[in-house]
């Protein structure tokens, strides 16, 4: 039987930079959020990302963490992503986020967090991958 309050997330990418740009994807297809259109001038709010962790799991969680805090406090949606750095025991990056109204539609579902259940970073076949669990 399905466990109804987690979700998993299958990530993977050839460089840091494309396997955290892809757990940001993941995430926001699992808010039902897909490609984001034009806005108009100044509706983008800028905000620079420094995370550091001591692992590559820490990284992952602590990023996708980063995400939904803008998404469920904040209320705003990151729609690009610009990388200064990217590694596994650290991210600086550049979030452009819209507002969640902008949408115009509401999100699906919701999730609370990025779980270290069964959590493991692995370099296979030239990429990093990981499957992260999230609690919905």
């Amino acid at each position: 039987m399905p466990h109804t309050s987690e979700v998993g997330l299958r990530v993977w990418g050839r460089t840091w930079e494309a396997f955290y740009a892809a757990a940001a994807r993941g995430l926001l297809t699992l808010y039902g959020i897909g490609r984001i259109g034009r806005t108009a001038p100044g509706e983008m709010h800028k905000e620079k990302v420094v995370l550091r962790s001591k692992t590559a799991e820490e990284m992952l969680v602590s990023w996708l963490n980063e995400l939904n805090f803008h998404i469920t406090t904040r209320g705003r949606i990151p729609v690009r992503l610009a990388f200064e750095s990217a590694g596994p025991d650290k991210i600086t990056a550049e979030l452009k986020m819209l507002p969640i109204n902008a949408l115009g539609r509401p999100l699906k579902g919701e999730i609370k967090a990025a779980s270290y259940h069964d959590l493991e970073v692995r370099r296979r076949g030239g990429r990093w991958t990981a499957t992260i669990i999230l609690d919905v």
